[in-house]
């Protein structure tokens, strides 16, 4: 949402490796009423959860969806830059007979549990073709020789900033 504050073809650039691994990317304007039909189609006959950071527009979107003002609207933070919490606990509206959302608060900071170090490739999709293919199993996909999955990251075939993401998450779950 709120793609009139954004230049397009930078956040297609940034968001261009999830739509290569299948994942359904709207670039959409509440404000200028931009593909919000493309959104409705995709979610109408389904549960869809709305979630993200404080001040993206999930409320908006939710409002235009229902057709009316549900939920309250505040304006980004002067003093902080950042959303401020608008909507405090989970609520599922109900669309239209065959279609809800579910909106959210506000995430500030995202974390993961339950979830061991080396279980963390199998939570990146684009790692599953070569995960097999290295010589070690099971490999953390760091150092290790004969990694297919840094080879892949090598020949270009697995995204740099996806594999960074990975070994910044693999951090943090050794810290916890």
């Amino acid at each position: 949402n709120k793609m009139e504050l954004a230049i397009e073809s930078l956040v297609r650039e940034d968001l261009a490796v999830y739509e290569r691994l299948g994942y359904k990317v709207f670039y959409i304007s509440v404000e200028e009423q931009q593909n919000l039909q493309q959104v409705y189609d995709f979610i109408n006959g389904s549960i869809t959860l709305l979630s993200g950071q404080s001040g993206v527009g999930k409320s908006s979107l939710l409002n235009y969806l229902y057709g009316e003002k549900i939920q309250k609207i505040l304006e980004i933070s002067d003093s902080s830059g950042k959303g401020r919490h608008t909507t405090s606990n989970a609520t599922l509206v109900k669309i239209n007979e065959n279609t809800s959302i579910i909106d959210t608060p506000g995430i500030r900071e995202f974390g993961l549990w339950g979830i061991e170090a080396e279980e963390l490739a199998l939570m990146f999709d684009d790692f599953e073709p070569y995960r097999d293919k290295c010589k070690f199993i099971p490999c953390t996909h760091i150092h290790e020789p004969k990694c297919a999955v840094q080879e892949a990251l090598e020949r270009g075939e697995i995204d740099e900033e996806r594999y960074q993401s990975y070994l910044n998450i693999y951090e943090t779950l050794l810290d916890m």
